[in-house]
């Protein structure tokens, strides 16, 4: 999203400009027992100028004014793909367990991956909206507004535990189509397009 000047930019010139949301691989992010699951979790990096959002939710969670947890952001750099593959799988775990995960679109507003994988992990999210997507994408989501108060964001929160499994279920049906298969499937079928 924080490219999408140079993208109108070269729609002005008569490029094609296409985008495909990410995809969340089932083999890492699929939901468990609805039994087996609790609670909130936020994911990622915190606070600064990129994602507000989450900077917020942290605080309340380290507050006690929302019950969760926070799962901590995996270190950069990885020693190899084995060490890559355990994070994903720590990670898909953690979103598994939960009902609701507490989610930043960040200051540019676009889709990142966790909407993709938290919904394919069953889990409702809620977040700011991104901009740009498919209809459908926004089901992954319940919305609130960064700059919400605290009240506000509290009471979603809220509200989401207490429909989790009916809103798990909608962000569970809706996130089926954004799997890394579908992502290959639709960039494919793009550029078979655009080479006729």
């Amino acid at each position: 999203a924080n490219d999408i000047p140079i993208l109108k930019a070269a729609e002005d010139f008569g490029t094609k400009v296409v985008h495909i949301p990410h995809g969340a691989d089932p083999d890492f992010f699929s939901p468990k027992p609805w039994d087996q699951r609790r609670g909130v979790l936020l994911t990622g990096v915190y606070g600064g100028e990129h994602y507000p959002l989450r900077g917020r939710w942290e605080s309340l969670l380290r507050r006690h004014k929302i019950p969760g947890e926070i799962f901590p952001r995996p270190i950069n750099y990885v020693k190899g793909w084995q060490q890559a593959e355990i994070l994903v799988k720590q990670y898909g775990e953690a979103l598994s367990r939960c009902r609701v995960k507490l989610g930043c679109s960040s200051r540019w507003r676009y889709a990142l991956n966790h909407f993709s994988e938290a919904g394919n992990s069953g889990c409702i999210q809620v977040s700011d909206l991104p901009l740009g997507v498919e209809p459908g994408f926004h089901d992954m989501i319940l919305p609130v507004n960064a700059g919400d108060p605290d009240n506000v964001l509290i009471s979603t929160v809220l509200q989401a535990l207490e429909n989790a499994e009916s809103l798990g279920n909608r962000a569970y049906s809706a996130a089926s189509q954004y799997t890394v298969d579908n992502y290959a499937a639709r960039f494919v079928s793009v550029i078979r397009e655009i080479l006729r």
